[in-house]
């Protein structure tokens, strides 16, 4: 089995803290300010922390941006969402970024830590809070469903147009 990513080399600024709650992807985007994403997906990776991801056909380097949501926001059905944690990576880095969600997963089965990184205020926080815990913790096993969602794709494949774009 592969050593986990160390995570804080990937983390991009400090977190960023919203004061009005979000309830859907595109309210989430607007709200950070986030250059547009080429489909990005939502992802549960722990209790009230969801990942949105955009892997298939980014540009650029794999990142991790931070965000802590307000109270009253939900981004994957009635079920609150504290935390969000936003990756980007080129499709040619999906492989380091299936390690780093399995990465992430497995940090986030421990609620201690959600209320820890929920209350960091700087990317120096989080690098303390989760520099000890994702040695100790591993990884978690991603389910195919999983695996799929984050590369875009379904059981069937991509139809031709995407597979073409991604080509």
């Amino acid at each position: 089995m592969a050593a986990p990513l160390a995570l804080s080399p990937l983390l991009l600024g400090d977190p960023i803290r919203l004061t009005e709650p979000v309830r859907s992807r595109d309210d989430l985007l607007r709200a950070i300010e986030q250059p547009p994403l080429n489909e990005p997906g939502l992802l549960a990776i722990g209790l009230g922390v969801v990942l949105l991801h955009a892997l298939a056909g980014s540009t650029g380097h794999l990142t991790l941006r931070w965000v802590q949501l307000a109270p009253g926001s939900a981004l994957l059905g009635e079920q609150p969402t504290e935390l969000v944690v936003v990756l980007t990576a080129p499709l040619g880095e999906s492989g380091i970024a299936m390690r780093l969600v399995a990465s992430l997963k497995a940090c986030f089965r421990d609620a201690t830590l959600i209320a820890r990184a929920r209350g960091a205020r700087t990317r120096e926080d989080l690098v303390r809070i989760l520099a000890p815990v994702e040695e100790a913790v591993g990884t978690s096993t991603l389910s195919n469903d999983d695996v799929l969602a984050l590369l875009g794709s379904t059981s069937s494949g991509l139809d031709g147009g995407e597979a073409a774009r991604r080509l």
